[in-house]
């Protein structure tokens, strides 16, 4: 039996879960904005013209997907019951099939909508995510394909990981975002250092006293850990300078401190905006 296409947008996954994979489910619209709302701030000063704009960051997004249950009413909750329970409580990729390169981080907080007609049901869900996407893959390093990601669990997504290994000495480097908006790294330090600094073009940060052990620098939720089994060990104390961010395009590195014999590792997603 041929699939009914509603929506130009064929299909979705989230959390590893695709549309598709449900029978008679089927994507009916989806709102999605090209672009997220920044925050600014406007002044105006008297006798002037226009006024001055001082920008911030960017708001969440809202992404609503309506899903169309075409099945015997008694079959219907079956259906969604089993569509939206592996989408509850849990914030995890969105990516749709006119872009499966791409990913939101999204979540579904808000009540989910549902409406029932006589030959059908008809299902609201409201995604909010944050307010970029990001790519998958990109370059050699990516193991997956566009076709294959929306037929893998989302714990398959890859990303891109620059290396900066045996550093004992003042060192410099390259790190290349692909998107065009800046992405936040998770930064991976293994080994020691009494003092190691880091700077990605204009951010400058150091962190004291790693002792022969694994140290992560969230710089997206802006902590600073060590695991112990499973618990995270506070290090924000021996942080010091600013969260580095990877702006579009080549960006320059350099390390140095005292006491080093570290291997250091930027964990990061190509980030866009539209």
């Amino acid at each position: 039996m041929k699939r009914e296409r509603i929506s130009r947008i064929e299909d979705f996954s989230f959390n590893g879960t695709n549309l598709k994979s449900i029978h008679f489910a089927f994507l009916q619209e989806v709102e999605r904005p090209l672009t997220a709302h920044k925050r600014y701030t406007e002044y105006s000063i008297p006798n002037r013209d226009g006024s001055y704009l001082i920008d911030d960051r960017y708001e969440r997004i809202k992404i609503k997907c309506s899903i169309r249950i075409k099945a015997e009413k008694t079959e219907r909750p079956k259906i969604y019951r089993k569509l939206i329970s592996p989408w509850l409580n849990v914030d995890a990729p969105l990516i749709f099939d006119d872009e499966p390169d791409k990913f939101y981080k999204g979540r579904i907080l808000e009540q989910i909508k549902h409406t029932e007609r006589d030959y059908f049901d008809e299902i609201e869900i409201t995604f909010l995510c944050e307010p970029f996407k990001y790519q998958i893959y990109g370059d050699a390093r990516d193991l997956i394909t566009a076709q294959a990601t929306m037929q893998t669990s989302s714990a398959n997504i890859t990303t891109n990981k620059d290396s900066f290994v045996n550093i004992t000495s003042p060192k410099t480097g390259v790190i290349t975002n692909n998107g065009n908006v800046a992405c936040k790294p998770v930064i991976r330090l293994i080994g020691s250092a009494a003092l190691l600094t880091i700077k990605v073009m204009d951010f400058a940060c150091s962190i004291s006293n790693i002792n022969n052990e694994e140290v992560f620098i969230d710089c997206e939720k802006m902590i600073v850990y060590k695991n112990q089994g499973t618990k995270k060990i506070n290090r924000l104390g021996s942080f010091t300078g600013r969260f580095p961010e990877i702006m579009p395009g080549q960006n320059d590195v350099a390390f140095g401190g005292s006491g080093l014999k570290i291997d250091v590792e930027f964990i990061y997603y190509n980030t866009y905006v539209v």
